[in-house]
Order: C-alpha cells, then sequence, then structure tokens
C-alpha cells in the first residue's frame, strides 16, 4: 500500500484539527513535520525537555502497580533468561524507565542505562531516588556507555521521536547487542515511513510512523530474527486522515 493515495489540504486540515486528534497530517521528510509542529524548534525542546519533567517531578520514577504491557514484556522476557547479570539500554522512555518496575518484579542482578536528551538527564539526575541510584544510569551521550556489555537494547514507545532511527540501530548491530525489544509503537502497512505530528500533550511533537515491512527488511539485513511480534490496541491511537486499518501499535523482540 502507498501512502500518496492520502491527499489533503494542509492548511485547511491543520486549522480544523489541531487539538483534535493524537496524530494528524502527514509528511514524507521530518524537518518539515518538525518545523510545522513546534513553530520554532527552541519551543519544542524547551516544552520536552525543561517544562515535561519538571511537570512530572517525582513521578518519574513512580512504581504504577497497575502493570501495563509496555513494562510486562520486558518483564517476563528477562525473567526467561538463563543469565542473572543483565545490563539493559533504554532508548528513551527515561519518564518512568524500566529499571523500576525489573527490581521490583525480577529477581536478577539488572542494571539500566538510559539514553534521554542532555537538559532531560540534567534535570532527572537529580530526582532519582537513592535506592536506584546503583541500577539506573542516565545519559545523553550513547558514547559514554559500554554497549560491549549491554544485552538487550529497548526502545520503550520511543524508536518514532528519532529523525533517523537507522543511525542507533547500526550502533547496536556495530556492538552485537543479543536483543532488540520495541514496546508500543506504532508500525503502519505503508511502503515507505511517514512523519506525523502527535498531539496528546501540551505541545505537538513530530514522530515517524514506521513501514512495518521496511523495519522488518532492516532488522533482517542486521541478521536480527523477529521472535516476536504482538500487535495491540487497535483503536486506541488516531489518526485524522488514515485509517485505523492502515496501522496498529506493537510490540517487537529481536535476537542475534
Amino acid at each position: 500500500m502507498n501512502f500518496s493515495n492520502y491527499t489533503f489540504n494542509l492548511k485547511k486540515i491543520f486549522k480544523r484539527t489541531f487539538n483534535y486528534y493524537k496524530h494528524k497530517i502527514i509528511f514524507k521528510i521530518y524537518k518539515k513535520s518538525h518545523f510545522i509542529g513546534s513553530y520554532n524548534k527552541a519551543s519544542l525542546l524547551r516544552n520536552f525537555n525543561y517544562v515535561y519533567p519538571e511537570k512530572l517531578g517525582n513521578n518519574i520514577f513512580l512504581l504504577n502497580k497497575n502493570l501495563s504491557d509496555r513494562y510486562s514484556l520486558l518483564i517476563d522476557f528477562v525473567k526467561n533468561l538463563k543469565e542473572t547479570n543483565i545490563n539493559i539500554l533504554e532508548i528513551g522512555g527515561g519518564a518512568n524507565p524500566q529499571q523500576i518496575y525489573l527490581n521490583e518484579y525480577v529477581k536478577k542482578n539488572i542494571k539500566s542505562y538510559v539514553l534521554e536528551t542532555r537538559n532531560f538527564c540534567s534535570i532527572i539526575n537529580e530526582k532519582i531516588p537513592e535506592k536506584y541510584l546503583d541500577s539506573i544510569f542516565y545519559t545523553h551521550e550513547i558514547e559514554k556507555i559500554d554497549l560491549k556489555k549491554i544485552d538487550i537494547a529497548i526502545f520503550t514507545s520511543s524508536i518514532q521521536y528519532l529523525e533517523d532511527y537507522r543511525k542507533i540501530l547500526n550502533k547496536i548491530n556495530n556492538h552485537s547487542i543479543k536483543y532488540i525489544i520495541i514496546t508500543e509503537s506504532i508500525f503502519t502497512n505503508f511502503e515507505k515511513d511517514i512523519f506525523v505530528l502527535q498531539k496528546n500533550l501540551d505541545f505537538p511533537i513530530p514522530c515517524c510512523w514506521i513501514s512495518k515491512k521496511k523495519f522488518l527488511h532492516i532488522l533482517n539485513e542486521l541478521d536480527y530474527k523477529l521472535i516476536k511480534i504482538v500487535s495491540r490496541k487497535k483503536g486506541f491511537y488516531k489518526h485524522n486522515i488514515i485509517k485505523s486499518k492502515d496501522f496498529a501499535t506493537y510490540d517487537l523482540i529481536f535476537s542475534k
């Protein structure tokens, strides 16, 4: 299927739907979605890097007893690994990291290195509770993480916010990280990736809806085998143009 079948008047849709949908409009390139979604780069960065983490405050490390699928997936996976010492690279997802749930539900020696933006890290590093200081480490520089020691790389509903996700996948592959996990991310039936605007916070965020076919091909080229795929939350996410049958939320687990 080709998304070129969808046609629209950009100005009309932008005015009519700005506050109505979680996702809206279609862009072929990231820069255009970034410009229109944020009006200016400084506004988007300030909201995401300063306002968002400050609003969350200590809730960032608040354990939610109603365990959602985005956390139970990794918990169940790690429990079934024979290894007892496990190092995890979590890309994004720094607001309520996976590690606090692993500490609670998995009796293994686990450490997580959370990759987030520079300013996000500067705020969050001041809020880490003492009980997590030996198991959660935030950084904005992937070069500061010893990727050779990482067992699992997980994108916690975050891969869609990367301008070029292929770059970090190549880094993961170059260091032979054994497992790649994608949680709660939207994939489409289209041949190519598209960029849309997400509107469920106080500010719009450009994000990529990835072509499932293209993504599986990329991982196959990197010699990663798909070992689990879960499609869920049909109809939970909406777009003002794209039909619900053309996309879904997926959890994916790959192994090298």
